[in-house]
């Protein structure tokens, strides 16, 4: 399975029907080399594009035609590229990419730390749900059973599920991230 991606037209505000790099960014380069190129420029262009790396790929999408590839989409951004293009959203699983939950408790004041890898998945979904859980655990252990009721959770609207808990003397920070292994 190759990467995918939920693609915005930051013009228009409408979705693409393509959900993978290389399918926008054959059909761009298509559209780039049809204006007005001397023979010469356009060869050179074409190899150029065949070298291009994934990297590449993405600022052109992104840069020369106001794209937006959004590879974790947010719940919200499924539900709104569901919604236009009238089709559930299916996320490829990609045999090399796993998603890895880590947590930091920074305690007594900076005196202490404890850092760690609380799971690993294959399933974005499901890393996401465990970053949650290990969250309430340590929201439970360390300020519900010892009746401290002065934390506060802060959380980021992304993909990947990215929070933290501060406290008076302490704070944990949970993340998700992608990793790809061979």
């Amino acid at each position: 399975m190759t990467k995918q991606y939920i693609i915005k037209d930051l013009q228009t505000g409408d979705f693409s029907h393509y959900t993978e790099l290389d399918d926008i960014f054959e059909d761009l380069t298509r559209d780039y080399l049809s204006n007005n190129w001397t023979e010469e420029e356009a060869e050179r262009l074409k190899k150029e594009f065949k070298e291009y790396t994934e990297a590449e790929k993405i600022d052109f999408v992104q840069d020369e035609y106001d794209y937006k590839l959004i590879e974790f989409p947010t719940p919200q951004q499924v539900r709104e590229w569901e919604s236009f293009k009238r089709r559930v959203w299916v996320e490829n699983k990609e045999p090399d990419r796993v998603f890895i939950v880590q947590a930091l408790h920074v305690r007594d004041r900076g005196r202490g730390h404890t850092w760690g890898i609380k799971g690993v998945f294959y399933d974005r979904k499901k890393a996401n749900d465990e970053a949650i859980k290990v969250r309430d655990e340590y929201i439970k252990e360390w300020y519900i059973s010892k009746n401290k009721d002065s934390y506060e959770i802060y959380e980021h609207e992304t993909g990947l599920y990215t929070g933290s808990v501060e406290g008076e003397d302490s704070s944990f920070s949970i993340s998700v991230t992608a990793e790809y292994c061979k």
